[in-house]
């Protein structure tokens, strides 16, 4: 079995959440963009945002700003002050084992099912009826949110000898 060092450890985790982070916000732009060239129409079934927000901003391009403002405000949030505990409980849990690791310490299989829990749900929206903005917002949070949890797991990489806590 592969063994790495802690660091190694903490930066493949820091990558995981960066690299997902990265790919969900540009993707959610990417339902964004598509749902702005859309045609409008007033009562739209499923619920959109945009058509929602249009005629409270004035135009699709307004919404669209306030949509990409408050999927990043709330990404910003849950990362600082809900993925912060969790990024810390990961970067303790890592920091007191004895290094050399192996790369199956980098997550428990609580954390493993948690993982396939929430990527199952990302996939189910796909089925759902849900309209692209709405999906599109809800990657854009989701992204930023990775994002944010990520620097938790670079400060530690940076910081070695810091506690973490919440």
């Amino acid at each position: 079995m592969i063994k790495v060092s802690t660091r190694s450890l903490l930066i493949l985790a820091s990558l995981t959440w960066l690299f997902v982070g990265l790919f969900l916000l540009s993707f959610g732009l990417h339902l964004e963009l598509t749902a702005l060239k859309q045609p409008y129409f007033a009562g739209e079934e499923p619920f959109s945002l945009l058509a929602y927000l249009m005629p409270k901003t004035g135009t699709k391009q307004n919404a669209l700003i306030l949509i990409l403002f408050l999927g990043l405000f709330i990404g910003y949030m849950k990362g600082k002050y809900v993925l912060k505990k969790t990024a810390f409980r990961q970067i303790t849990r890592i920091t007191s084992f004895k290094s050399p690791h192996s790369l199956s310490d980098l997550y428990t299989w609580k954390y493993a099912l948690l993982i396939a829990l929430m990527m199952s749900m990302g996939m189910a929206l796909r089925f759902l009826p849900i309209h692209i903005d709405l999906r599109g917002a809800i990657d854009i949070a989701v992204g930023a949110a990775l994002i944010n949890g990520a620097t938790h797991y670079f400060n530690a990489i940076k910081n070695p000898h810091t506690k973490h806590r919440v």
